[in-house]
């Protein structure tokens, strides 16, 4: 947990960033579930696509919250956390081909 100079912390954004992890995770769960069930039509490759586009995006905000939130920015986090969003879109993409 993350404390500005004063030694305070932002509980409002604490707790935006607690819920967006949640929606984020929650999203995460439904693109897994929907590239399971898609994994052999290549027909529905964009919306994989567009899944996997969602939850990197949410990522990044995800870390940008924080960051306002009052912690410092993690580079490891941010590559873990693209990482299998990356992976979901070339698998998506090479099923669309």
């Amino acid at each position: 947990l993350a404390a500005f100079n004063d030694g305070t912390y932002d509980m409002t954004m604490l707790y935006v960033g607690g819920v967006f992890a949640l929606i984020s995770a929650v999203a995460e769960f439904v693109a897994g579930i929907i590239g399971v069930i898609n994994a052999k039509l290549p027909n529905k490759a964009n919306t994989c696509i567009v899944w996997g586009v969602i939850v990197a995006v949410m990522c990044v905000a995800g870390e940008i919250i924080s960051m306002i939130g009052g912690s410092q920015f993690n580079v490891f986090s941010l590559i873990c956390g693209l990482v299998i969003p990356a992976l979901y879109i070339i698998g998506a993409v090479k099923n669309k081909a």
